[in-house]
């Protein structure tokens, strides 16, 4: 039953759908499905896009629109109706504020960074003024457990109870409305979800001492996240779309190169053929000697170049691949001068004309809050996107 509050959000954003601006917006995206994370992650359409619109888009997550409206973040992660609520004025806040992100009918579910991890026995550890967090204990804690662990039931296991609820709630919600609920999906590829049911330290000792070890978890890792798709299908009836490969683990300050080649790349290129193609490959990390073998995945549909890789060796290593360009919330949003946000808008320009990239589009980076007054923070962002609106006309 959808309450009047729920119902004059939907209106609203019936309305700005409906508004020239979001066709505008929508124009300069290519057609993606959109996936359960409450981010805006798509490629740009701007082929050659040196002569067309760069699209700019701002990503404050929901811990500050909380601190704005007094909402619990547990309620948010773990109540379908508050959920709803939020999403839907966040994405209509977002909207007027003027970057290029569009509006869908379509409501993504997320559970924070935990959820992978939550179906091999780490715990969440939810808070009322940040994102939810995983727990410390280490589920594998000797190597002989692995041979009696066995693939996780989707609808049982870890958060997977969470993730129907949430979404047989919401779409009995949305029933006639015209809004659609898009389904749970895993996010952590299974090199990095290892690192957490193994223990970081103790992983990458693995990495250096038992390759046969950590290969044999990773296959168990990699056929598990399969299944749970096959699992998905038959409880929800939701089809097998392309995956998502998020990787913070992968950071050249964690791993070299090489052990992304062995232990990473080939069942990350398993999971691309049974997907059909990666939607998102992303790594907050730096991944400039990675990116050699990322890009032998087939079919990534966008690649997040994060702050701590060099842009230039991402845009020249991978020039036909969608690029996402995030930069450093403090020194480039926050604290950034005119000129400074100028000159960082036409760096990442130059460089992807130098490099002839075909698609690209320049994120804030995550933001969270920085100064003591939240509408503070909220106005720099509004600063910031009108300045990088103004550079890229």
């Amino acid at each position: 039953m959808i309450n009047d509050r729920i119902k004059a959000l939907l209106d609203r954003v019936d309305e700005l759908i409906e508004n020239g601006e979001n066709n505008r917006r929508i124009q300069l995206w290519k057609e993606a499905p959109t996936y359960s994370r409450d981010k805006f992650r798509h490629p740009s359409r701007n082929q050659n896009a040196i002569n067309n619109k760069i699209p700019i888009v701002a990503d404050p997550g929901p811990t500050m629109f909380a601190k704005i409206y007094g909402f619990s973040v547990k309620d948010y992660y773990t109540k379908p109706m508050v959920y709803l609520e939020h999403y839907l004025q966040n994405a209509i806040d977002l909207f007027h504020m003027g970057e290029d992100t569009f509006l869908t009918r379509t409501i993504p579910i997320y559970f924070g960074t935990s959820f992978d991890a939550s179906f091999f026995g780490i715990d969440t550890i939810y808070h009322d003024d940040d994102y939810p967090w995983m727990g410390h204990r280490t589920p594998m804690k000797k190597k002989d457990m692995l041979d009696s662990l066995e693939i996780p039931v989707f609808e049982k296991d870890g958060l997977g109870a969470l993730g129907v609820y949430f979404y047989n709630e919401l779409s009995e919600i949305l029933k006639d409305s015209g809004f659609t609920v898009a389904p749970p999906e895993l996010l952590r590829g299974p090199f990095a979800l290892a690192f957490h049911v193994r223990g970081f330290e103790n992983f990458a000792i693995d990495c250096m001492t038992d390759p046969g070890f950590v290969h044999k978890l990773i296959r168990y890792l990699t056929d598990a996240h399969k299944d749970w798709y096959v699992q998905r299908k038959k409880v929800l009836g939701s089809p097998i779309g392309k995956g998502l490969l998020y990787n913070d683990e992968v950071d050249c300050n964690v791993i070299g190169p090489n052990l992304y080649k062995e232990y990473a790349l080939p069942y990350e290129q398993e999971l691309s053929e049974f997907h059909g193609g990666i939607s998102y490959w992303h790594s907050c990390g730096n991944i400039n000697l990675m990116l050699p073998y990322i890009k032998q995945i087939a079919n990534i549909d966008l690649l997040n170049v994060s702050a701590w890789t060099n842009y230039e060796t991402a845009a020249s290593s991978c020039p036909n691949i969608p690029l996402e360009f995030c930069l450093k919330p403090t020194s480039d949003v926050y604290t950034a001068s005119e000129d400074h946000i100028f000159h960082k808008i036409n760096e990442v320009r130059n460089i992807c004309k130098r490099n002839d990239v075909q698609s690209f589009y320049i994120n804030t980076g995550s933001l969270q809050q920085y100064n003591s007054d939240i509408n503070n923070d909220f106005d720099i962002i509004k600063a910031w996107i009108k300045r990088a609106q103004e550079t890229v006309k």
